[in-house]
Order: structure tokens, then sequence, then C-alpha cells
């Protein structure tokens, strides 16, 4: 059979399964058996499901193939051919719950099946939420166009099917991706595999969290008997002195289990139990960006044994949908919500988002705005769009001045490895953002006292931002500039700064550069730095500086990337070119002198 001839035969089968209506083949014996494999897989997988035949009594040179399957629970993601050197062809429907394969020998029958091989491949997709059980894949034998084999002389041959199935089952994942404590030091690394933790939490500590994510959305989590809800904060539970024993239990779908246990420790307490934890409800207006009230949520403020207060702000699909309502929202596409804190008393701010009420937001295309004390936080339209689950964060700011230098120090050690400044200042306050969501732009503001900022600005000219110190959870650390702008609290000027990362994030002042043009001045400078650096990078003082041996702070110098060398190499060439010329103009005005 030449190459011609099987174009023709090609085209003849592609027409007839694809285009023309079914039409009668000659009958011959049964010579092949066509058998589609059987596999089984999970909700959202894509499984392979292979296609081969049997070995023939002749050759065959060309086949022509339809496959039903059940389009509600599968999708075909691609069908693919096996070998080389072949016309192949196929098509498929998920609409109606068919696909189409079509084959012949290029080369003129020196590539016929003669032996048990397999045809092509189908990649199904297995859909959300599909039926369970086993689902057929078959070939409708009464038409005799889906079943039609050809051998090189061009003659029909008799096919028999094994039909196959694809059993969807459900879930078996039962492993967490991650936990997470509200407090307390884990001892050992999360790892999914990993059965058995120990946290210790300091005697203060008398109610405890957790957020379990699992690896399957179709699972269930239980702390101790009680449900808790995947990538959520879940309720608190009490801690007594010593020893804490938590079972974390996550069943799958298909109802196998896997258990975590976490034991917490709490330190022996060193005064005496004060009276049980306190809270009350504050209700305040969720604002659109036009400062008009919208809805309104409650806020969940708590105040400890020792008299430390918190907030927790779920914005629910309740009050989402109340928000969406209003007219003035859709004006500005942005809700904000105030969080009061008029005495400065708030340590902790936990802000949740439920995903139905996320599902909300997004479909209106809202961006959401968090206005507290210690920072502002736009998450924007496009980056909760990314969101799937339930999305939280934690909000704390570093208040007391030990925690403040602590940070400090980290920061002068990090910032003098890769710049000339020795003096760094702790503007305002760090704060702290735990959340779960990863690898999303929003926008952060920090709040540093409005009369700081006009005095650095006084000492350097046309300065429009600052740093901002950032500490990774992962132990990396980085500077970035902060632009200013306005601050929703009197006397105070915001540092702005987009971020897709969450750490611990501290704004600074640099100052005390250092300058080497001669090594006289070199160690005049090293003088001032052991007389007065030292002073300045353990100063608590907020205001800017400047140096007494007349290197004012220039924080555009940040970081440093290069040094002077090249003006010696100039003047070194210089000096021989010159000396060159001189040279040449003596030894020619005496060649003249010669000749006269």
């Amino acid at each position: 059979m030449n190459r011609k001839n099987i174009k023709a035969l090609l085209l003849v089968l592609l027409i007839t399964m694809l285009t023309v209506p079914v039409q009668a083949f000659a009958a011959a014996s049964k010579s092949v058996t066509v058998k589609i494999g059987d596999v089984q897989g999970e909700a959202g997988q894509v499984i392979t499901v292979p296609v081969s035949v049997s070995a023939p009594a002749t050759d065959i040179a060309a086949y022509g193939l339809e496959l039903n399957y059940d389009n509600t629970s599968l999708e075909v993601k691609g069908i693919h051919q096996i070998g080389d050197n072949q016309e192949f062809q196929s098509n498929f429907s998920n609409k109606d719950g068919y696909l189409r394969a079509a084959w012949a020998d290029a080369t003129g029958g020196d590539n016929a099946l003669t032996s048990a091989s397999t045809l092509f491949t189908v990649d199904f997709l297995i859909k959300e939420n599909p039926v369970y059980g086993n689902k057929s894949i078959t070939v409708p034998t009464d038409d005799a166009a889906a079943l039609s084999f050809t051998d090189s002389n061009n003659n029909n041959v008799s096919a028999t099917v094994e039909n196959g199935s694809l059993t969807i089952n459900k879930s078996s994942n039962s492993k967490l991706s991650s936990l997470l404590v509200s407090d307390g030091t884990w001892n050992e690394a999360f790892s999914p595999e990993g059965k058995s933790y120990t946290v210790a939490v300091k005697s203060t500590v008398n109610s405890l969290n957790f957020v379990p994510t699992a690896q399957n959305e179709y699972a269930h989590i239980t702390i101790n008997d009680k449900k808790v809800t995947s990538g959520t904060l879940s309720q608190g539970f009490s801690l007594k002195e010593g020893s804490n024993s938590f079972t974390i239990k996550v069943t799958a779908q298909d109802g196998s289990a896997s258990t975590y246990t976490v034991k917490v420790n709490k330190e022996k307490a060193a005064v005496e139990e004060k009276p049980d934890t306190n809270t009350e409800i504050v209700t305040v207006d969720i604002q659109s960006g036009n400062d008009s009230v919208v809805s309104k949520t409650p806020i969940y403020r708590t105040t400890d044994e020792f008299g430390i207060k918190s907030d927790k702000v779920t914005l629910t699909e309740d009050v989402v949908k109340e928000l969406l309502t209003s007219a003035d929202l859709q004006d500005s596409n942005t809700a904000k919500i105030i969080i009061p804190d008029t005495q400065d008393e708030i340590s902790e701010t936990y802000f949740s988002i439920p995903k139905d009420a996320l599902k909300l937001l997004s479909e209106g295309n809202i961006n959401i705005q968090v206005v507290m004390n210690n920072a502002q936080i736009v998450l924007p339209k496009e980056s909760l769009k990314d969101v799937k689950d339930d999305l939280y964060f934690r909000f704390v700011p570093v208040k007391t001045e030990t925690e403040k230098n602590e940070v400090k120090d980290r920061a002068l050690n990090s910032i003098t490895s890769f710049s000339e400044y020795e003096n760094v200042q702790v503007l305002g306050r760090p704060m702290e953002i735990q959340t779960n969501m990863e690898n999303s732009k929003v926008k952060l503001v920090l709040p540093v006292e409005s009369d700081v900022i006009d005095t650095i600005k006084a000492k350097n000219n046309g300065i429009e931002d600052l740093p901002i110190f950032i500490e990774h959870d992962d132990g990396t650390k980085e500077v970035i500039n902060a632009s200013f702008t306005n601050y929703h609290i009197d006397g105070f000027t915001g540092l702005a700064f987009e971020i897709n990362k969450f750490s611990t994030f501290t704004p600074l002042y640099l100052s005390g550069a250092v300058t080497t043009n001669t090594d006289q001045e070199a160690a005049s400078g090293n003088d001032t730095k052991d007389s007065k650096g030292t002073e300045a990078s353990s100063s608590t003082d907020t205001s800017a500086s400047t140096d007494e041996q007349g290197t004012e702070t220039n924080l555009k110098k940040l970081p440093k990337t290069g040094d002077d060398s090249y003006i010696d190499t100039i003047l070194n060439i210089s000096i021989v070119a010159i000396a060159a010329i001189l040279v040449f103009l003596f030894v020619s005005k005496k060649r003249r002198m010669k000749k006269q």
C-alpha cells in the first residue's frame, strides 16, 4: 500500500466517523480485540486511560474508534497517539460525551500493527463534586463507523471490545499541610508526615488557639473532638499548669483518618491566679472610600486576667451582603473598617474574612481597608480574588522599649553589613503581621510622629522616603523604602509601601555615615566612631542627628555599592600621557637642531 493510498484511506475513515452518516462495513472473521483500560482517581485529578488492541490475526493498517463517557463527571483534556511515523487524527465533545480517533500506517504497510499495542491514551479530568463510583468508557458497537479496522490489503477486520471504566473514589487524603498556634514555641518543625509535637508556653498563657490546614478541601478536622474549619482560627482551648494534650484528627472524604498529637507544656506560674478573662462587644461602622457608613460589624474585645486587651474582628457573609447593597460603596469600591483604640491599649488584633464572604467581595470588586492605631492595611480586590480559603491577619505592635531595642540591634547588625551607616534609630513601633495570604500584594502604612518626620526633613533636604527594616519568618532580612503619606491620627505621618510577604516591619532612621577620602580622614573617622558612634547607636532619641566631624546624614547613600579607586587610575593614566608628550616634543626639537 503506497503513501497516497494511505492518505486516501485515512481521509475516508475521518470523513466516515466525523461527518458522514453511518455506513455498514463488510463482515469478516473476528481477528482483533480492543481493550479500554480500567483506572481510578479522585475529584480534581487528571487520569490517563489507555486504549489498546490484542495481537491481531492479521496486520492492522488503519483504524477508526469512537468512545463514549459520562460527561457529568468526566472531561477530556487531551488525546495522545502512541508511536511515530503515523497519520493520526482525533476530536472530542465534552458537551455530548464522546471522543473519536483515526489512524493509518503512513509507510504503506511497513509499520502496520502485527502485535498487541497501545493505540492511544486519553487524559480525563475528574470534575469537582462528581458522582462517585464506576464510570464506564465504552465503544458503541452497534455503530459500524465507531469500530473500524482495515488491514494492509484494504480488507475490513472484525473487532470485539472489552469496555473499560474509571472509578471515582472519595479522597483518602487525611494529612495537614500546616499547623499554627497562637502562642508558644515549637520544639519540632511541623511536617505533614509527623504525628507528635511539643509546644512550650509561658505561665501567662491561659488559652491557646490552633490554625490547622488540611491538604484536601474535603477533609474534616477536630481538635479534642471540637470541629474546626480548615485554615481558620479555632476556639480557644484552656491551659492548665504543666502538660496539656491536644489530639487533632483529620478525617478524609472516604472516612480514613490521621491523628496529630500536640503536647503543650505551660510553665509554672509565679503569681496567684487572677479573675477570668472578660469580653466586651464593640460595634463599629464600616465606611466607604467616601467615608459614608455602609454597614456595621462587631469587635470582640477581650481583657485577660492581667489586663491585656486583644481584638477579634470577622467580616461575615451577612455583613458583606449588607455593605454591597450600598450605592456609596459601589462608587468608591472600598470598604473601610476603623478599629478604635483611644487609650492605646490593644496588644493584638485578629482580623478574618470567611471564604464565602471573600467570594462576594471578589464578585463585587471591593477593596478592603483596615485602619488601626498602629497600622493601616489595604487589601486590593485583585489580591482578594486569589484567596480561595478563609483569610486571616494577626497584627501585633511592638510597644515595649526592650523589644524595640532588640529590633534596633538586629537592624544595626544587618544594615552595617552593606551600608556606611553606623547609627540606627527605630521610629514609631515595629509591627508584626501574620497571615495565610501568600504572594499577594497589599499596601501597608505605618505611623511616625509628624514632629520627628519634620526634623528629619529639615536635616535632609529633598528627602521623600525612609527605610523599613523587614524581618521575614524564614530568617531573611531586607530593607525597602517607604514614602510619606497622610495618616488618620492627628500628629502622625504615614510611611506607605507595598509588600507580598508578611513578617515584622520596623520604620528606621539611619545616620552616622563615614567618608574615607584620605588615610588621615579615615583615621579621624574611626576615632569619631569610637567616641560618638557607640553612643548614637544606643540612643533611643527619634530626632535627626548630625555627625560633629562634618559628615551629615544622607539617606540617599543607602546602600553604598562602589568606591573612588577609579579616580586614582585616571590620574595615573593622565600623568603617563603628559610625560610621553613631553618626551616626544623634546626628541623632535633635538633632531631639528642637528639638521641645522
